[in-house]
């Protein structure tokens, strides 16, 4: 049994992770920091990420199943190239991440998308972006079958 304290704990080590990643100061107590730009400890900095994401965006796919196992791995692929190719094309997106490994026989999606946004109108932007449209009509639309979508705030 998961309890909810796991998907805390993994998220604050997640972010912070991230700020390790960025050099934030206080952030890695074995190679200490003193990036002062514009933020000024760990601290800040983990709540002023808090603050910035605000709407999660996460969509199942089943594909279709007349694809071959191959072709299934192939189009897994080229939506997840796509898709997470899109951070710093779009903008508010934050983060996102195509999960197309790890699947269990009792799951009944076959890949799954999580999005993280600056806010709702950022999810807006991101629904109705050129090169987002591009990748949902050539790489997702034409092999999927089922979606569900969940858009919620944090």
């Amino acid at each position: 049994m998961v309890t909810s304290s796991f998907f805390s704990g993994y998220g604050a080590v997640r972010l912070a992770h991230l700020l390790w990643e960025q050099g934030v100061e206080g952030s890695n107590p074995f190679a200490p920091t003193n990036n002062n730009q514009g933020v000024t400890s760990f601290r800040d900095s983990f709540f002023h990420l808090i603050e910035r994401i605000m709407v999660k965006h996460i969509i199942l796919w089943t594909l279709n199943p007349e694809l071959s196992e191959d072709e299934k791995n192939a189009v897994k692929a080229g939506i997840k190239e796509g898709l997470e190719g899109l951070v710093g094309k779009v903008p508010g997106l934050i983060d996102v991440k195509v999960t197309v490994d790890g699947r269990l026989a009792s799951s009944t999606a076959d890949l799954m998308l999580d999005c993280s946004l600056e806010n709702a109108e950022a999810l807006k932007v991101y629904a109705s972006h050129p090169d987002h449209l591009a990748v949902a009509n050539t790489k997702v639309r034409p092999y999927t079958v089922q979606r569900a979508c969940l858009d919620f705030e944090l």
